[in-house]
């Protein structure tokens, strides 16, 4: 009997030969699935428009897709990341909108209008949709627990700008 041990840092499905000098052992090679480990927050991935700009009454979008300290792609859902905008830097919300294991999340900020949307997509991915009724620059907060998601250090500052005209709601006296 032989006890073996390896160390995988890379996630993903592999085959293990095992062999007693050049002849492989019964049942070899094995299949061996590595799980990613944990969600490493600061390594998480941000991309889309949404973290740059979006406009008043208009959704903004943008996924999250979630890493471990290797830097493997999580591919499974289930991990809570909240997102708030807020009008200073160091404001803490008094609302977060939050990812839930399959399905959505809608609800309204009371530190600044706001309807959000966080969709786990059970695959390690989640898209973040929000949709403001007041323009400015204010920040977006992205975290995971109490940690800023992302390599940045500080929440983002996002650029919404007015919108288009709705005509129905311009009167002209």
């Amino acid at each position: 009997t032989y006890f073996v041990a390896y160390m995988a840092d890379t996630s993903g499905r592999y085959h293990l030969d095992v062999r007693v000098r050049t002849e492989s052992v019964p049942g070899s090679p094995f299949a061996i699935d590595v799980l990613s480990g944990q969600c490493d927050p600061r390594r998480c991935l941000l991309s889309g428009a949404g973290l740059e700009r979006a406009a008043v009454g208009e959704p903004a979008e943008f996924t999250i897709t979630s890493v471990d300290q290797h830097g493997n792609h999580m591919i499974e859902g289930g991990e809570l990341f909240t997102v708030h905008l807020t009008d200073e830097e160091s404001a803490r919300p008094q609302f977060l909108a939050s990812a839930r294991r399959n399905g959505n999340y809608d609800a309204s900020c009371a530190t600044r209008p706001c309807t959000y949307d966080v969709n786990d997509l059970d695959d390690g991915t989640y898209v973040v949709r929000y949709c403001t009724k007041v323009s400015g620059t204010p920040f977006l907060h992205i975290l995971h627990g109490s940690n800023i998601v992302g390599q940045s250090t500080r929440p983002l500052s996002v650029h919404i700008s007015p919108g288009g005209l709705h005509m129905p709601s311009i009167s002209f006296d």
